[in-house]
Parts: structure tokens; C-alpha cells; sequence
């Protein structure tokens, strides 16, 4: 094997073989890495009503956001069967926002709703909540009450009296 120009004082570098080039193939990469291979996070198929087309790009700004952080909390289902809905309302003779959301998952439906003076603030508030339900959702799932410590209830220590001489 022939040897690399180093990166750093003391570090040998040495030329990839066939062997590893064969490794790093993706074929192979996935069967002798198979925790790599599962997708990180649920692609979730994100749908739109009665948005209008002024506010459509800062809605769908904040949900790409959003979108993100729910990926990183589904990421064990599977891409296909995750759903999430919008739909934005402007209130009749108000300034006011309702934007609700609708998350379809394979174990139950979440919704959610959000009001505000303004499109981003609504937005921003129903995505609060719908990231509040999943978690207490998913902790539900796992039966998380089911393995919480309970708390040992602390007797009274008897107080010692002065011995009288």
C-alpha cells in the first residue's frame, strides 16, 4: 500500500484498497451497516386547503421548520404513513388566523389549532401544540406511566426531648 500526504504531524494515511472500496458500494455499505440503511426521520406528505396564495409561502416556510423537528420525534414510523394536513381560516370581520393542523399516524390522529393577529402566529401556535400532543402521545405509547419511579412517602422522624437530670 502506498502511503497518503498526512492531514496532521503523526497521522499515516493509507491509499483505499479494493477491499474497502468494495465496503463503502452501497449495496454492501447497507447490509453490514443496517442501522444507517432505515431512513432517518418520516418524510410525512404534507397537504395544504384553502390557503391563500399570499400566505401560502410563509406558511409553507414554517412548516418545512416544523416539519423537521416532528421527523425527529417520528422517525420509527414509516415514511409512507404519516399525514399532515393544514388548513388556514382568516377570521370574518376580525384580524385573526386560525391555522389547523391534522397529523394522520399509523396509531391515532392528532389535531390542532392555532390563533393568532397574524398567519406566522398561528402557525407557530398550532405547531406548539401538535409537538406537545405527539409527545405526550408517543409517551402514552411506550406506557411511560407504567415505569415512572414512584415516590416513597416520607415518614416523620420522632423529635428526641431533652433527658431531664
Amino acid at each position: 500500500m502506498a502511503h497518503v500526504a498526512p492531514l496532521f504531524p503523526g497521522e499515516v494515511r493509507l491509499q483505499p484498497t479494493l477491499r474497502s472500496a468494495m465496503l463503502n458500494s452501497p449495496r454492501c455499505y447497507d447490509f453490514f451497516y443496517p442501522q444507517l440503511a432505515i431512513h432517518q426521520g418520516a418524510p410525512m406528505k404534507i397537504t395544504y386547503s384553502h390557503v391563500d396564495a399570499e400566505f401560502r409561502a410563509i406558511i409553507e416556510h414554517e412548516t418545512e421548520r416544523h416539519a423537521a423537528t416532528l421527523n425527529r420525534i417520528l422517525k420509527r414510523y414509516s415514511p409512507d404513513a404519516v399525514l399532515l394536513h393544514g388548513s388556514l381560516e382568516k377570521t370574518p370581520r376580525k384580524i385573526e388566523f386560525n391555522f389547523s393542523l391534522n397529523l394522520n399516524l399509523p396509531t391515532g390522529t392528532l389535531h390542532s389549532t392555532g390563533v393568532g393577529a397574524d398567519v406566522l402566529g398561528s402557525a407557530k401556535a398550532a405547531f406548539a401544540e401538535l409537538e406537545v400532543q405527539v409527545k405526550k402521545h408517543q409517551s402514552k405509547l411506550r406506557k411511560d406511566y407504567v415505569w415512572k419511579r414512584k415516590r416513597a412517602i416520607a415518614l416523620p422522624v420522632p423529635r428526641e426531648t431533652p433527658a431531664a437530670d
